[in-house]
């Protein structure tokens, strides 16, 4: 942004409604630091406050009208409230599988090689959690009026990066906090290159750390996925496991047929197969609501699939101290009541067939 203007703000609302869309809380957390830098930034520069709240109504106006246009035929074909359901109190009461407050679980290491991964995370969470203070207070402490632009800049990405550390600082995952790093590596990176001399020295280190990265990666995704098979979206590297997955999968389906995973829908693109059922994937907890586990079986019925593939875990006795959060008894019975188990794959995971 290199000056603010109406039509700057509108355009910046516009897209903080199109990330909305695709996330709901990420872009109005981003619009509203958008529109505290607004006012920082009108009176450093000496305007007046008619000035600032146009920019702001703009922006405003900008995200309303592109949201609202977005998601418009969802409200026309299931309504605002179940629309709000879904988006707002279901997530917040319901889904907290693999969040934890402040700091993502660490699984156990091992060796040197299972240091990797939480030694990228812890990085990458200190670079935020430093990054945003520092450059805040580099640019505060001594305030210019008018505010130069590199200033006005600085003061831009940190506020938006803060807001959107703190949008998931309560319910923090790897992949969440990733998400919302790309403000701090860009702060670290124009700290770097403020440094003087030490400038070259951090820039070697860096690229020889990004070289072994590289090398560390190529080498473990040979290493770990030695088999190729060409699948109907092209061709790929499998580990022996995935291979004998996909190769029966691929062999006893045509493209476009339906076929249910009730765990983690990595077949359906690379197969060319379609998901009879609304719910992405089941689960022995409160995520999959009692009314969602029914609809599944009634879509499964309707459209008469042939194949669900299962993960073990589904067999697992139910959790004593939370026996209420188990809502997959209907879909347990049915699938045993129609379906025979006819292969068992080298993961445990099974595939059934309809009888």
């Amino acid at each position: 942004m290199p000056g603010v203007t109406l039509s700057r703000s509108a355009l910046a609302g516009a897209l903080f409604g199109v990330a909305s869309f695709f996330t709901q809380t990420t872009g109005v957390i981003a619009a509203v630091a958008l529109l505290l830098f607004l006012v920082w930034e009108g009176l450093s520069s000496g305007k007046s406050w008619r000035n600032i709240l146009g920019y702001q109504l703009a922006l405003i106006l900008a995200f309303g009208v592109t949201l609202g246009t977005l998601g418009a035929y969802f409200i026309a074909q299931s309504g605002l409230k179940l629309l709000w359901y879904c988006l707002g109190t279901y997530p917040y009461q319901f889904v907290d599988y693999g969040n934890h407050r402040l700091l993502a679980r660490i699984s156990h290491l091992a060796g040197w090689a299972g240091l990797l991964g939480p030694a990228q995370y812890l990085f990458v969470y200190f670079v935020l959690l430093v990054s945003y203070p520092a450059a805040l207070w580099h640019c505060l402490r001594k305030p210019r009026r008018p505010v130069l632009r590199e200033t006005a800049q600085l003061v831009l990405v940190s506020l938006v990066g803060l807001f959107l550390l703190l949008e998931i600082i309560t319910r923090v995952s790897r992949l969440r906090l990733y998400s919302v790093s790309m403000p701090a590596i860009i702060l670290l990176i124009w700290a770097v290159a403020h440094l003087g001399r030490l400038r070259h020295c951090l820039t070697i280190a860096t690229w020889v750390v990004v070289a072994c990265l590289a090398v560390q990666q190529t080498r473990s995704k040979y290493r770990l996925n030695p088999e190729v098979l060409e699948l109907r979206a092209g061709k790929t590297a499998l580990s022996a496991e995935r291979y004998e997955q996909f190769s029966w999968r691929m062999h006893h389906t045509k493209p476009g047929d339906y076929l249910f995973q009730i765990s983690w829908p990595n077949v359906y693109f690379p197969l060319d197969l379609r998901s009879p059922t609304f719910v992405d994937w089941l689960w022995i907890n409160e995520v999959t609501r009692p009314e969602w586990a029914d609809l599944t079986v009634r879509q499964l019925e309707d459209k008469q699939v042939k194949y669900v593939l299962c993960s073990p875990w589904l067999s697992w006795p139910v959790d004593p101290t939370h026996p209420w959060q188990d809502h997959l008894g209907p879909f347990r019975d049915y699938l045993r009541s129609h379906y025979t188990r006819v292969h068992v794959f080298l993961d445990q995971d099974e595939a059934w067939e309809r009888n």
